[in-house]
């Protein structure tokens, strides 16, 4: 076969070295980006979220619980807020959780059953490792909770282990390799104290709703 004329030779080089840059520049897109958030028909813009989560003081929608005692704080009901931002994503900050209330909480110290106040302090994020048939886990950072009550006060601040459900639009926050650090003690007979760690977890799970629809993560 003949050599191609110099000038077709530079020209099909030239397409070849395109069609190899559109393709790194497009995997390169698709490895930056493998998460992606919707809301109802929204794929673009921000979805504000809210999750309520109702159990009993049987079974309790939220719980602390020190992975060191088994001490524990119960709340029967627990609620969230805060935005997502739809499109394309890394993974980071899937859900930003800016808020969280809870009610009839307790604390049970040295066999007593105390009323606790539980808040949220500072800004939390839902950060995704992976998601599959609809099901995202990931790890929530920057997890500040401060504990009061007449026989028992503390923070707990670290990560959480945590995911998310398409179909059923369930949050929940789990047990795992990811622990929160008990500080700033006062009180609590022993069962809570500063250098223990703690879990937070869902016995029911929030369930999520947005202003523009059903929240989903691909």
């Amino acid at each position: 076969m003949k050599n191609l004329p110099k000038r077709l030779s530079v020209a099909a080089g030239l397409a070849v070295a395109t069609m190899m840059t559109s393709s790194a520049v497009a995997f390169a897109a698709t490895a930056a980006a493998p998460f992606t958030v919707t809301a109802g028909s929204s794929v673009t813009g921000v979805a504000n979220v809210t999750g309520a989560a109702s159990g009993t003081a049987a079974a309790p929608a939220f719980r602390l619980l020190n992975t060191i005692t088994g001490a524990t704080v119960n709340c029967v009901a627990a609620k969230l807020a805060g935005t997502a931002t739809l499109g394309p994503s890394t993974g980071a900050n899937l859900i930003q959780l800016n808020s969280s209330s809870y009610g009839g909480c307790t604390i049970v110290i040295g066999g007593s059953t105390f009323a606790a106040t539980v808040n949220q302090l500072g800004t939390w994020h839902f950060n995704g490792t992976s998601t599959s048939g609809g099901l995202t886990t990931g790890v929530v950072s920057s997890v500040a909770i401060k504990v009061t009550s007449a026989a028992c006060s503390f923070t707990a601040a670290g990560n959480s282990d945590a995911s998310y459900t398409n179909s059923s639009t369930a949050f929940n926050y789990l047990p795992g390799s990811n622990v929160l650090n008990v500080g700033a003690v006062g009180g609590c007979a022993g069962q809570w104290l500063n250098g223990h760690t703690a879990w937070q977890e869902t016995l029911v799970p929030y369930l999520i709703t947005t202003n523009l629809g059903p929240l989903a993560i691909f």
